[in-house]
């Protein structure tokens, strides 16, 4: 942000002049950038492809998920297509049968084409692959042999969205409201890591012109300040399209899969919804993996 300004040629904190306290040219820069809006448009979701193996015999996996998405109230019934494989031969086979389909949603089950179900020993290279190459959105649910398949299929009335940074996140916003009943609950998380903030910390330590215990207090109530601008933003646009919709906020600073834990275990939400993110993005998607790992008997939908 302050290169940005620095190209542009706004002030920054060594030449702005017209505030004398460095901690309040410091917070005036967060304040006086472009702050995001959330743009309305739900997802274009005219077809689906169910992913399942050979041991679905009965094709009961095709019919419950058809019946748990039909509890998000969509503006329109998508087109199911079921795809039962058996073992694929190689990694590129299994891709190139998948994106021959053109589906706008993907959803499949854990441990797709493995021989187990413990949810300790993780998702399976078939299910890892998937969430590494796949371009569409993927919605994964438990395994159709799993005693937790039918609860966690049930309605989609409690949907949690996930992220590391919320500002430009209109196509995560409106993926996860498609995907919760009209009068359900739509909660938007946050938690700024504390390993980052240190990190930002131990430079701005490096700033003379700056007392770093009051950057400190200041920096962390414009870090949160930012992403909750953003959701109270989304939460006023999408009351006009659907008013019985609650929007609710949790945002904190923390440790990100301690606190997600927790406030999974506290409360029962039936998806969570979470961002695909960048090759680079480590952080995020060993959290992705750990939390479909510790809370195999939630739905999880990766836009």
């Amino acid at each position: 942000m302050l290169l940005s300004r620095i190209k542009a040629g706004k002030p920054t904190l060594n030449e702005d002049t017209t505030i004398s306290n460095p901690i309040d040219r410091f917070q005036s820069i967060f304040r006086s950038a472009d702050k995001p809006h959330f743009h309305y448009q739900p997802p274009d979701l005219t077809k689906v492809l169910v992913l399942t193996d050979s041991g679905d015999s009965g094709g009961g996996f095709l019919k419950r998920v058809q019946n748990f998405i039909a509890t998000a109230d969509l503006a329109q019934t998508p087109e199911f297509i079921e795809l039962k494989l058996p073992v694929p031969g190689s990694r590129s086979d299994f891709l190139n049968s998948i994106e021959k389909h053109s589906a706008d949603l993907m959803v499949t089950h854990h441990h797709l084409f493995e021989t187990f179900t413990d949810p300790s020993l993780g998702l399976g290279t078939y299910l890892e692959s998937l969430l590494q190459s796949s371009p569409i959105p993927l919605m994964i649910v438990p395994h159709y042999l799993d005693p937790g398949f039918a609860p966690a299929t049930e309605k989609l009335e409690d949907v949690l969205v996930i992220s590391d940074h919320f500002s430009n996140s209109d196509e995560l916003i409106n993926w996860s409201a498609a995907f919760v009943s009209n009068s359900g609950a739509l909660w938007l998380t946050h938690v700024e890591s504390e390993v980052d903030f240190e990190r930002y910390m131990q430079a701005i330590a490096r700033i003379p012109e700056i007392d770093t215990e009051t950057a400190r207090a200041t920096l962390s109530t414009e870090l949160l300040h930012e992403s909750m601008s953003y959701i109270q933003n989304c939460k006023q646009q999408l009351a006009k399209t659907n008013p019985a919709l609650a929007v609710e906020l949790l945002a904190c600073m923390g440790q990100p899969l301690n606190t997600y834990r927790q406030w999974l275990c506290r409360d029962k939400h039936e998806l969570l919804v979470i961002p695909a993110l960048a090759e680079e993005r480590f952080a995020h998607r060993a959290l992705t993996g750990q939390l479909a790992t510790e809370f195999p008997h939630i739905a999880m939908l990766i836009v």
